[in-house]
């Protein structure tokens, strides 16, 4: 069985309908979009909803695809704290509520 967990993150529009910052759109700050890298637990997910039977990757493409590259490939590594500095750097250090649609 294959299965791959991911975040498809809109940072292209000016704003967004769903979420609670007027004007603008905090996923297009890659400070942002880095904390929330940063702040999810891959090894957990690995051992708790793939039951040890995954991978972490930083990229969609698995190595045999073109276009694959080892750089892009390394995940982020989990630091809670240093994702927090880069939320208050980016203006957002009580964070924001948004919808994630699946």
């Amino acid at each position: 069985q294959n299965r791959v967990i991911f975040f498809g993150l809109n940072a292209g529009d000016a704003d967004l309908a769903n979420d609670n910052v007027e004007g603008a759109n905090p996923l297009a700050d890659v400070r942002v979009r880095k904390a929330m890298s940063m702040a999810i637990n891959r090894d957990a997910i690995q051992q708790v909803v793939m039951r040890g039977q995954s991978d972490p990757a930083g990229m969609i493409a698995p190595p045999f695809v073109n276009g694959w590259d080892a750089d892009m490939d390394a995940s982020s590594v989990t630091d809670v704290e240093g994702a927090k500095a880069l939320m208050a750097e980016a203006g957002y250090a009580d964070g924001f509520a948004i919808q994630l649609d699946c």
